[in-house]
């Protein structure tokens, strides 16, 4: 008598399928269908009591679950974005350390912009943006990015006011401040650019005289109007975007100083009036906009850090789910062999 065995593979275990005697008659008796694990069908190999014939069918292949693979890719994501958590929470640390020194530095520019506030000939000498065509635009940026939307809030506000605020312009020249702004308006206006000055983020302190060689080669363009923008520091957690407009140089000499007694040559007091005006205005959006950066990564990245412990909190969820369900199969695995071998002693 010749033993056929058939295997099949559940799960991860190979187990006898049918048992099918063969008789001198052709007859084919089948035995009772049941499940016997590798092991014990081995067993009973060695007793000599299951004679197996050499070819070996096996059955429809079913596919197998490496569940360790997927657990172990759940644990290098933890790890991963705990990782990034503890990067964002230090960034908000020294964000938040930054933001004193830069709060400070903007109540010591207020008084001298106020100032100016009291100058009406300054004000009078405005151009009419309808009739505006030769412009020359000061946007500020920051250096670096992870702040939220200063430096796009910016860059949206130039094309906006170029088209809308400034329609008859013809010419815009742009003198920019930071490498965020250079990157972001260098598909538009790379032909446009004058100057870009970068590298403010590594100072601990803006520094007066940096804007002066600026300040001179805006004062000698024959400009129609000169247009500043910047993100003006509200509160801790506050921030709008700024727009300022400035007269021409010439448009100033113009107007009427009878009021103010001044000496010496009135052009050249002017003229130099307007320059620190200028200088004094350019240096307040610089440290204005510092601190509104420093602000708007602070909230940045506390909202990272949120996230990020939102996201740890899932795939820990995840991953303990699968360790659970990988536990489990296990278990029933085990069972099931045990009772196959039960069912088989008997």
């Amino acid at each position: 008598t010749a033993y056929e065995i058939r295997l099949s593979l559940v799960g991860s275990e190979m187990c006898i399928r049918d048992r099918v005697s063969t008789q001198s008659t052709g007859q084919v008796n089948r035995g009772s269908r049941h499940l016997t694990p590798l092991n014990n069908m081995l067993r009973l190999v060695a007793r000599g009591s299951t004679p197996i014939r050499t070819g070996v069918v096996p059955t429809a292949k079913v596919p197998t679950r490496n569940a360790g693979a997927g657990l172990r890719d759940l644990r290098v994501r933890i790890k991963s974005v705990n990782s990034i958590q503890k990067i964002t929470a230090s960034m908000k640390l020294v964000a938040a350390a930054k933001l004193k020194a830069a709060q400070e530095n903007v109540e010591e520019s207020n008084p001298s912009l106020s100032s100016f506030l009291q100058v009406t000939q300054l004000a009078e000498a405005q151009a009419d943006p309808l009739h505006t065509k030769n412009v020359a635009v000061v946007p500020v940026f920051a250096d670096r990015g992870l702040c939220g939307s200063i430096n796009s809030g910016i860059a949206r506000a130039v094309t906006r006011i170029l088209k809308t605020d400034l329609p008859a312009v013809e010419n815009a020249d742009f003198f920019v401040f930071g490498e965020k702004g250079r990157s972001l308006l260098a598909r538009d206006y790379i032909r446009s650019f004058q100057v870009a000055l970068v590298g403010f983020d590594k100072k601990k302190y803006i520094a007066f005289e940096d804007v002066l060689e600026l300040v001179d080669q805006l004062s000698a363009g024959s400009y129609d109007q000169y247009l500043l923008l910047y993100n003006h520091f509200v509160n801790m957690i506050t921030f709008r975007i700024q727009a300022k407009y400035f007269p021409n140089k010439a448009k100033v000499l113009e107007a009427d100083w009878s009021e103010y007694e001044i000496e010496g040559d009135k052009d050249g007091v002017v003229s130099d009036l307007y320059d620190y005006y200028l200088a004094t205005s350019i240096y307040g959006a610089l440290v204005d906009n510092a601190a509104a950066e420093l602000s708007a990564r602070m909230s940045s990245m506390e909202n990272a850090s949120k996230n990020a412990g939102a996201m740890i909190q899932t795939l820990t969820i995840k991953f303990n789910k699968g360790r659970q369900a990988a536990i489990t199969t296990e278990l029933i695995e085990i069972i099931s062999g045990a009772e196959s071998f039960r069912v088989e002693a008997d």
